[in-house]
């Protein structure tokens, strides 16, 4: 995945990370708005059909991802940079498909039409269609679309600082109690959600994905549809949700990985 690796604070963290959003909630101050969906911009292209006064509210960059994302869901790669870049970032894609195999006969009726009508109004929006590749491009105007958080960056102003062997980390919206013995890393993946990992598995290629931390409206319970989850923490108006892997995540061929790697989910695991 091509993510940055956030380091300022976060090499030799201990897993006890989730028990801190547990027992040090941090209450700031509102959000100016609710998310309307977690990882896509258009989560139900598939099983309905855009209405024409959605689409003319939509942002030119939006009516682009929104299109491509169709054709990501089922994990069609892009020549484009700026389109690999975003997909690549979201937790769901996975690009297996080169553009010259792709074929659109995967599509059902909802997301032909979809697409079709995306299509079209990029073509009424010439010549202020949104021009991918552009130098310094960004995603903000689409996370705060698919997102609707307003500027909500769920690591908003990271401190960190030492209570003895203890590291402390605060954001504006929870507070971080880790000891150090194991390395570990924060990879942010969107504005409401980053993954904890383990870095020798991560380094050497095996993922090391840990655990993953995503912020959610309160009315919004769609997490439940994962394999495996807690409510780990809570704040004046959000529920922060822990989400596990169900997959390998380390070198199995590698004793000290599995040995860290098992004792890392022994401590998440035991998460009230």
């Amino acid at each position: 995945m091509n993510k940055q690796k956030n380091n300022s604070f976060f090499k030799n963290l201990l897993p006890v990370l989730l028990f801190s959003l547990v027992c040090l909630p941090f209450f700031p101050q509102k959000a100016s708005a609710e998310p309307k969906a977690f990882e896509y911009i258009l989560p139900d292209s598939d099983s309905r059909y855009l209405t024409d006064s959605e689409i003319v509210e939509m942002p030119p960059q939006v009516v682009c991802y929104g299109k491509n994302e169709i054709y990501a869901k089922h994990g069609r790669m892009f020549r484009s940079e700026e389109l690999t870049n975003y997909f690549e970032e979201q937790v769901w894609y996975q690009g297996t498909v080169s553009p010259d195999s792709f074929s659109e006969s995967v599509f059902n009726s909802y997301e032909s039409a979809n697409i079709q009508k995306l299509s079209q109004r990029e073509k009424e929006l010439s010549p202020n269609e949104y021009i991918l590749d552009q130098p310094g491009y960004s995603f903000d105007t689409v996370y705060e679309y698919a997102y609707g958080y307003g500027g909500f960056d769920i690591l908003s102003n990271l401190t960190s600082e030492y209570d003895g062997d203890i590291e402390v980390l605060t954001t504006d919206y929870f507070t971080l109690r880790i000891p150090a013995y194991i390395e570990l890393s924060i990879l942010q993946n969107d504005p409401s959600s980053f993954e904890i990992v383990y870095d020798k598995a991560y380094d050497s290629g095996y993922g090391g994905h840990v655990v993953s931390v995503i912020a959610y409206d309160w009315a919004d319970n769609s997490y439940s549809e994962f394999p495996d989850w807690i409510v780990c923490g809570l704040s004046a108006d959000k529920k922060y949700v822990a989400l596990y892997p169900t997959d390998v995540q380390f070198d199995p061929s590698d004793s000290q990985q599995a040995a860290e790697y098992s004792e890392l989910m022994e401590y998440f695991s035991h998460m009230d």
